[in-house]
């Protein structure tokens, strides 16, 4: 990913930009970011919510392009660059006891941060800095995509089920029924 948004020497366009117009699609780039958004933005909120936060920033967040340069897979690349929370992975049927060393951390705030400084501030960042290319509207458009992508991926999360006499009706705008990513 991070070779994406790097600009050649000589200063040229970012490699994404080059790769869009050498795919006859020199203005998709929010087609583009929608489709990698797509890909990256569901199952990492999900793993997030089950207990485990990856690093997917440029380096370790690898993406496969088909032959018109869309997003089509990902790969993630450094196991060793994920947080795990043994009580969230608990509540989901996972055993995370032979894990050890600075990979377990049950701070929901050091798990958000684990993901969302890297996909959000690094990945995406760059991506919409070298789509955008200096312009401010774009960037607003471009980030207006990545954020719709993450409340798909918010509101998709399973909600918990509640019983007894505290339940209350599940309902989208109820935050207190979603789970904590």
């Amino acid at each position: 990913m991070a070779a994406l948004a790097a600009r050649p020497a000589g200063d040229g366009p970012p490699l994404i930009r080059s790769l869009l117009a050498s795919a006859g699609a020199p203005d998709a780039g929010a087609d583009w970011l929608a489709a990698f958004a797509g890909l990256a933005v569901p199952p990492l909120v999900r793993l997030l919510a089950r207990g485990v936060a990856p690093a997917a920033h440029g380096q370790n967040l690898l993406v496969v392009l088909d032959e018109h340069a869309r997003p089509r897979r990902l790969v993630y690349r450094d196991l060793a660059d994920v947080r795990l929370s043994p009580r969230r992975l608990a509540r989901h049927g996972f055993d995370a006891a032979a894990v050890g060393g600075r990979v377990i951390d049950d701070d929901p705030a050091v798990l958000r941060t684990m993901l969302f400084g890297h996909l959000f501030g690094t990945t995406f960042g760059t991506l919409v800095s070298a789509l955008a290319d200096r312009d401010r509207a774009a960037g607003a458009r471009l980030w207006s995509i990545v954020a719709a992508a993450a409340h798909r991926a918010y509101d998709d999360l399973p909600r918990p089920r509640r019983t007894g006499p505290t339940a209350r009706p599940s309902s989208p705008r109820n935050s207190a029924s979603r789970p904590s990513p």
